[in-house]
C-alpha cells in the first residue's frame, strides 16, 4: 500500500456542488468547503471530472453562464485540479466496485497520495481502504497542523 500524505485532501463532486448551491440543505457542504479551503499547509485537490460534472449540473439547473464561470473561477483559485488519463481510467475499470465514476475519483486521489477524501456518499467508498473517507460534517477531523 502506498503511503498517504495527510496534507493532501481530495474533494468529491457532491461536496463541490453542495458548496456552491444556494439550497439550505447543503449548509454542511458549504461549511466543509470553506473550512478545508481555508487551511494553511494543505493541498486541496478536485478532479477535472468533478469540474465537468459541476458545470453540467449547474447548467441543467439553469444557472446563468456567467455565474457558473464565476463559481469555477473561485474553485480554481482555491484548489489544484487533477486531470485523469487513459491509464487512470483503465485502472478504475479493473476495480471490483460498481460505481465507475467513484472508482475514477478514488484512483486520482490515490495517485496523489491523498490522506483524506471528502464525499457525501461515504458508503460508496467503504472498500477503498488506503484513504480515510469523510463526509462534510466531519471536516473538522482535518486539523490545521
Amino acid at each position: 500500500m502506498m503511503k498517504s500524505n495527510q496534507n493532501h485532501i481530495f474533494i468529491d463532486t457532491n461536496i463541490l456542488v453542495g458548496a456552491y448551491s444556494n439550497d439550505k440543505k447543503y449548509e454542511d457542504e458549504r461549511r466543509c468547503w470553506n473550512y478545508l479551503t481555508s487551511l494553511i499547509g494543505k493541498k486541496i485537490y478536485v478532479s477535472s471530472l468533478s469540474i465537468a460534472q459541476f458545470v453540467s449540473i449547474f447548467q441543467h439547473h439553469k444557472i446563468n453562464k456567467n455565474q457558473i464561470k464565476d463559481y469555477v473561477g473561485n474553485i480554481l483559485a482555491k484548489v489544484d485540479i487533477i486531470d485523469f488519463t487513459k491509464d487512470d481510467i483503465n485502472r478504475s475499470m479493473l476495480m471490483e466496485e460498481d460505481d465507475m465514476e467513484d472508482n475514477i475519483q478514488y484512483v486520482l486521489a490515490n495517485k496523489l497520495k491523498c490522506g483524506a477524501f471528502f464525499t457525501q456518499n461515504t458508503k460508496d467508498y467503504n472498500s477503498y481502504l488506503s484513504i480515510a473517507v469523510y463526509n462534510a460534517k466531519e471536516c473538522r477531523a482535518i486539523k490545521q497542523f
